[in-house]
């Protein structure tokens, strides 16, 4: 293998001795300096192959780095090394033409394996296109995280946000798929313009075509004056259509048409309307059953997943619940005057435990509500007693039960259904009560009802 030279920038001396033993047996000649100012003073000279960059440097940090490069007509491939996985460094790193970005602690495999990939890349003539722009972090969090899975969705958001790609993005109620959403708005070309929200579930199906489109004047009973609809609103911005899976097939068809002649027309009129929109549609539904079904249009699906972002349930997030979990109690204590400082490890076995149908909302929702309790500096399991008695009422069968349930091989569809039933029996079948709990509107817990065929007991 010939020799290659690799550029190592970080003012950890650790992680410079790791990518030099790493790397030693790959044919890799690697120079490590700790500033971004030293880095950019021998590169005439050295010539790298690939650039290492820790995103905190001291002085110029890694980012301002890597915009240097490429003012300097450098282009040799960049990977960001960085501790905070936020989505701001991701998104940031993506979208200046960073080859990629890895979280620390580093991994050797992870490390290698992208080296690979540019050699490959190299060896076949290919072009590593940029994308450049920049982000602010949003408070919300429900996008904060370092888990696999987060981490390729903030990749994903990077490169589809500054295109005019439609975006389908998938995920369960309350996983973040909005906030996906606004920052893909936030970060296209159409950023400056409106960003219209619409739920499609909420709005009752004989008035969401009037919301979609707007009506004239006269159309029918009641309307006594022109409306503009929510796609008029949005032009020269985004269009957000959420929980798209409930539209019903015929407004499916008009929105098809509107995509595709990006055109459309007011209900009770005649005059075609050009407008220009990018969509963004997200749903909580498997579009791809409901097409096998004929519940959904096969066109509109293929015109909406254009590209696909799905966002991992926060069950399969990892350490992303501690991580989460910290950053809201930061915010909302901040809003509360500071109060709580610290969270006990009771508290994060607690949340541990719960399986959170509910997501990234439930958990904010439930941390914002003990925040208000809790009378101390830090939070304890007795600030959180609707959720201890949820996760008590479900802790971890006995082996004989375990035996029984591994024997009955339920489904996660069978699961789904025996939870839903369990909750609207302990709610006294309050359907405000228990979408409240799902982090669902009510519409969708019908919609499971029918599905699952859940009646109501005589």
């Amino acid at each position: 293998m010939r020799e290659r030279s690799l550029l190592v920038v970080d003012d950890d001396p650790n992680v410079l001795t790791f990518v030099e033993v790493a790397l030693r047996d790959r044919g890799y000649r690697v120079t490590g300096v700790s500033s971004a100012e030293e880095a950019l003073g021998m590169l005439s000279e050295l010539s790298p192959t690939v650039c290492l960059l820790d995103v905190r440097l001291p002085g110029m940090n890694g980012l301002e780095a890597f915009r240097a490069l490429r003012q300097a007509g450098v282009e040799v491939p960049v990977i960001l090394f960085t501790s905070h996985a936020s989505m701001n460094i991701a998104i940031d790193a993506m979208k200046e033409g960073a080859y990629d970005f890895l979280t620390k602690p580093v991994r050797a495999e992870a490390l290698c394996h992208l080296l690979q990939q540019i050699e490959r890349a190299d060896e076949s003539g290919a072009q590593d296109l940029g994308i450049s722009g920049a982000l602010d972090e949003d408070d919300d969090g429900d996008l904060i995280g370092k888990s696999p899975a987060m981490v390729d969705v903030f990749k994903t958001v990077g490169r589809v946000a500054p295109t005019d790609a439609t975006v389908l993005i998938t995920g369960e109620s309350g996983s973040g798929k909005e906030l996906v959403a606004r920052v893909i708005h936030r970060n296209s070309l159409r950023g400056e313009g409106p960003f219209i929200a619409v739920n499609c579930a909420a709005i009752p199906e004989h008035l969401l075509e009037s919301e979609l489109f707007g009506h004239e004047k006269g159309a029918f009973t009641g309307s006594l004056y022109r409306k503009i609809g929510t796609v008029e609103r949005a032009n020269g911005g985004t269009l957000f259509l959420d929980e798209i899976g409930d539209m019903s097939l015929v407004l499916q068809a008009k929105i098809l048409r509107a995509l595709q002649e990006r055109e459309i027309e007011r209900v009770g009129g005649t005059e075609r309307i050009p407008v220009d929109v990018r969509v963004l549609a997200a749903t909580n539904r498997n579009l791809d059953t409901a097409v096998a079904k004929g519940e959904f249009r096969e066109e509109l699906y293929y015109r909406l997943a254009v590209v696909t972002v799905h966002l991992p349930p926060l069950r399969d997030r990892g350490d992303d619940l501690r991580r989460l979990t910290n950053h809201f109690v930061r915010c909302y204590s901040r809003k509360l005057g500071g109060k709580v400082r610290r969270v006990s490890d009771d508290v994060y076995e607690v949340l541990e435990r719960y399986p959170w149908p509910g997501n990234v909302r439930e958990l904010r929702n439930v941390l914002a509500r003990s925040l208000i309790l809790s009378n101390g500096p830090t939070l304890l399991v007795e600030d959180l007693p609707e959720l201890r008695t949820r996760t008590e009422s479900s802790a971890p069968p006995d082996e004989e039960s375990l035996k029984n349930l591994c024997k009955q091989r339920m489904s996660l569809g069978e699961l789904e259904r025996r939870y839903i039933t369990e909750l609207l029996d302990e709610t006294e079948w309050n359907f405000s009560r228990a979408a409240e709990i799902l982090q669902v509107h009510r519409n969708t817990l019908r919609r499971k009802l029918d599905e699952y065929g859940i009646e109501r007991p005589a």
